[in-house]
């Protein structure tokens, strides 16, 4: 038997030995029932070849398979987790997915903080694929796609409705795309270049339902030898299709009538598969719908800049102003019609053949009135016109393209003519003087641009490119009224005055590259540039007796001019998983010739310049980037800074020049920070770029009560300029819709002289732009956007202390598109446009523009009711600040419309 001691002393021991036990059973079950924190990292390769994987979504997952927590691989494939509110006693999954792989299920260990994930590749059989829920968005590499039945609405017609709704794309009025800050580089159908660039047309015309997702292509590069050897920073889209084995013919027919006489019809048609696309368009309208934006060729300049293709400018003009800056709906008084063609087969043989043919034409009036105030250090001098303008644009543009595209070699040539004309008729008031005048120009163009890329041995690559053209722009501006007497005809009167004006030119543009692979990539590029121009040009006046005679101030211009240009550009490019740079160092040898001996001008300006740039990018992770650039540009001028003759570019402008040719130094340097959650569709772009320019010559005005010589003279000039921009951009998935906001700020310094003085002048210009597009409840749309723009012009001088002149202006729009759907076939929208505009020496301008439109779908058509200007404002008026100018311009506008429209879909 046990003594009392010694039961004693078990009992102390079992006490011990229950706490013991009780705290270790308590702190288990805390550590399992209450929330903890904890983070996970890893890594994810490709089994077969052991690379890392990027943008593998990495879900964290309960019993029921809902997500809790998620991240995406970086480049390196590595993903890091912290989550929080779960218990270990939470059976908890680790699932990876990832286009193109086997989906990956593990369940997570409380004791592994990294794993390590082998993905096997999958391939999936679209035709068993059933679709049940609709993702919004797929990340795969560089290319997002964006699930066009996600982002589309009932009331949307067109892709192009769609676009404007993507999250980090942008529409502006033009029609031109960019992407999160930067213009995409084309559009593409399937992977094919239909519209050659003039993707206008293809976004309203091509219906949403046809098209399954909206790719955006980053670091895009189109010719395939160049794929991975070549990098590029561009963006492209490629529209996917829902059938690309389609042989249907699909499109629209539509037919409009309306108050006052307004009629608008519309045939499009189109068949896409991968042998086939065809898109063809007839329209006609005269309810103040501009086709002009619909075969704009948005990346034309780039490539003319690309290969050093000057054009010269129209040296004449009938209007002092712009068109107004309002939607062209309210003012256009049209009667148009339009043939755009475009076609484009792929051959056996992977050779492609595209056609693209626009044709053109309408008739169009303008009335305005326009008050500018010319400020000088002494004095104010005024000019008041009114013109009321007829004008005939003509255009037709045609274009064949062969092509093949394949990955050991690239061939294409095509051969382009364009032919445009306007013809623009005007009564003018000018200064309480009235008179008539007419304009005429004729431009034609024929080019043809080959270029070849053959991959040699060792994946090097060759590349040869030409590029030929010939233009001409004819121009005879006609003022039948005898203007400045004195100047143009030794002070006596005179009946009319006829200006002509011609720049034909012809241009070659041959260069040849070899492309080096290794861990620097080179290219050495080496080629000739080639211009041939004249500049001839004629003033005649009409006598009161009816004789013709040459103005006898000088002997007009018959100026020949020659560029010649050889260069040598070595290239690198570096590119790591963090790291992308380019290094461009063009050395250039350029001699221009020119020559009249009228004016005993025969000059020969030979050159060598070294213009370097460069270009580096940090990635900060899969989606994040900071972006630099540097460039350095000597230029010289064209053809049409040098001529003496006197040409009268308007019935208010009289110019000559009398200075050498001009130089000028370039300097430009820019930051860029890129940001993008492309899984909770957030962007974000800021940047600040400054350029300065150097040039041998400034402009000289002088200003008189009825007319303004500008001269180029030899002085030497300096301009700069500052820009900084934000923009952020987010889709609310609760409001199926986006929110943004985007501020710019602008400042610009610029030396003129004017009546004989000398003067600095400085400009400021603010933009504040936020914007809400959203889907409220089931049956309500709701869009939103403001625009507020603050601009100053500063004239600097200490002339006799003259105070400095200063002009400021401000402008507020705002926009709501109000949209209700009570059935997925009936839609309501009312759309309303207010302005504010105010400057301290004029009255406040307010304007309240409104729109409304019914439409009902049945089937296969579409009827529509729609109702513009519905407050009949007659009259748009808007300031204008510029340097030493103050302007006010009265716009004539349409008349309340009211227009009924019929749709057949096809």
């Amino acid at each position: 038997m046990l003594n009392f001691k010694t039961h004693r002393l078990l009992l102390k021991q079992l006490k011990a030995k229950c706490k013991i036990l009780f705290t270790g059973f308590a702190l288990l079950v805390f550590t399992t029932a209450y929330p903890q924190s904890k983070t996970i990292t890893g890594v994810v390769k490709d089994k077969k070849t052991n690379k890392p994987i990027a943008n593998v979504s990495v879900l964290i997952k309960n019993k029921t398979l809902q997500t809790r927590h998620y991240s995406i691989t970086n480049n390196l494939g590595e993903f890091s987790i912290n989550f929080t509110n779960m218990l270990q006693s939470d059976s908890l999954y680790l699932e990876l997915i990832s286009l193109g792989y086997k989906k990956t299920l593990k369940l997570l260990d409380w004791e592994t903080s990294f794993y390590s994930f082998f993905l096997e590749e999958s391939f999936i059989d679209l035709d068993k694929v059933e679709v049940k829920t609709i993702a919004p968005i797929n990340l795969k590499g560089d290319t997002l796609s964006y699930n066009v039945d996600y982002f589309a609405r009932n009331e949307d017609r067109s892709i192009g409705d769609v676009l404007k709704r993507i999250p980090g794309m942008d529409v502006d009025v033009s029609g031109k795309i960019s992407f999160n800050g930067k213009n995409i580089l084309n559009l593409y159908i399937q992977g094919d270049d239909l519209m050659d660039g003039r993707y206008g047309l293809a976004t309203k015309a091509i219906n949403k339902d046809m098209i399954k997702s909206i790719d955006v292509l980053r670091n895009f590069q189109p010719i395939k030898v160049l794929k991975d050897k070549l990098p590029t920073t561009d963006v492209a889209v490629n529209l996917i299709l829902k059938d690309e084995n389609s042989i249907k013919l699909a499109g629209q027919a539509m037919l409009g009538a309306g108050l006052p006489s307004q009629y608008d019809m519309e045939l499009n048609a189109m068949i896409f598969n991968k042998k086939l696309k065809t898109l063809n368009s007839l329209k006609l309208n005269n309810s103040g719908i501009d086709y002009q934006n619909e075969f704009k060729q948005f990346q034309a300049d780039n490539f003319l800049n690309s290969i050093d293709n000057k054009r010269p400018d129209l040296l004449l003009s009938s209007a002092l102003t712009t068109d107004p800056d309002i939607p062209k709906l309210y003012y256009y008084q049209n009667k148009s019609g339009v043939i755009n063609l475009n076609s484009l087969y792929n051959t056996k043989d992977t050779i492609q053949i595209r056609t693209n043919v626009q044709l053109f034409a309408d008739r169009n009036t303008l009335s305005f009135e326009n008050n500018i105030n010319n400020f000088t250090l002494t004095d104010t001098i005024q000019f008041n016109q009114v013109q009321q303008s007829l004008r005939k644009p003509f255009v037709f543009n045609a274009s064949i393209n062969l092509e093949a595209n394949k990955t050991k070699s690239f061939i294409s040539n095509k051969l382009s003519f364009n032919a445009n004309s306007d013809n623009d008729f005007s009564s003018v008031l000018f200064n309480n003087g009235g008179f008539n005048q007419q304009l005429l120009i004729n431009t034609k163009e024929i080019s043809n641009n080959f270029n070849w890329i053959p991959r040699l041995k060792g994946k090097n690559v060759l590349n040869i490119g030409m590029n030929s053209s010939y233009n001409n722009m004819p121009q005879i501006l006609d003022v039948f009224t005898g203007l400045e007497p004195t100047i143009l005809n030794g002070g006596n009167n005179y009946k009319a005055v006829q200006q002509f004006a011609e720049t034909p030119t012809f241009f070659n543009h041959l260069a040849s590259s070899y492309l080096i692979q290794g861990r620097i990539r080179q290219e050495y590029q080496a080629g000739i540039v080639n211009e041939w121009q004249e500049l001839n040009s004629t003033l005649q006046l009409t006598q009161l007796n009816g004789n013709i005679t040459q103005y006898t101030g000088d002997v007009g211009n018959k100026l020949i001019w020659g560029r010649n240009k050889l260069f040598f550009t070595p290239k690198y490019f570096y590119k790591n998983d963090k790291w992308q740079s380019s290094v461009s160092l063009p050395f250039i040898w350029q001699s221009i010739t020119y020559n009249q001996s009228d004016y005993q001008l025969n000059i020969t300006n030979r050159r060598f310049f070294f213009n370097p740039k460069a270009t580096i990018r940090y990635d900060l992770n899969a989606e994040d980037y900071i972006e630099a650039d540097y460039q350095f540009n000597n230029n010289l001028g064209n053809i049409a800074g040098i001529y003496r003759g006197l040409i009268l570019n308007n019935y208010q402008t009289l110019n000559r020049n009398d200075a050498a040719l001009q130089e000028k130094r370039t300097s430009s340097t820019g930051l860029k920070y890129n940001f993008q959650r492309a899984r909770i569709l957030l962007f974000v772009n800021a940047g600040v770029n400054y350029n300065k320019v150097t040039a041998n010559t400034i402009l000289s005005s002088t200003i008189s009560n009825n007319i303004q010589s500008t001269v180029l003279l030899p002085f030497e000039n300096d301009q700069s300029k500052i820009s900084i921009d934000a923009s952020i951009k987010k889709y609310l998935f609760k409001l199926k819709g986006n929110i943004g906001f985007t501020s710019v700020f602008q400042r610009s310094f610029f030396n003129q002289f004017i009546n004989g003085q000398k003067l600095s002048f400085s400009n400021d210009a603010i933009l504040l732009a936020a914007l809400i597009d959203a889907k409220v409840g089931e049956v309500f749309t709701l869009k939103y956007s403001a625009n507020l723009s603050l601009s100053s012009s500063k004239q600097n001088n200490n002339v006799n202390n003259t105070a400095a002149l200063e002009n400021r202006f401000s402008r507020l729009n705002q926009d709501i598109n109000f949209g209700y759907n009570p059935t997925d076939k009936l839609f309501f929208n009312v759309r309303g446009t207010h302005m504010h505009i105010s400057q301290p020496t004029q009255p406040t301008i307010n304007y309240v523009f409104m729109d409304a439109s019914m439409r009902y779908k049945i089937k296969k058509m579409d009827f529509s009711l729609e109702a513009t200007n519905l407050f009949n404002i007659r009259e748009y008026k808007i300031f204008n600040v510029s340097s030493n100018q103050f302007s006010v311009n009265s716009f004539e506008l349409r008349n309340r419309m009211l227009i009924a429209r019929a749709i057949f879909n096809f």
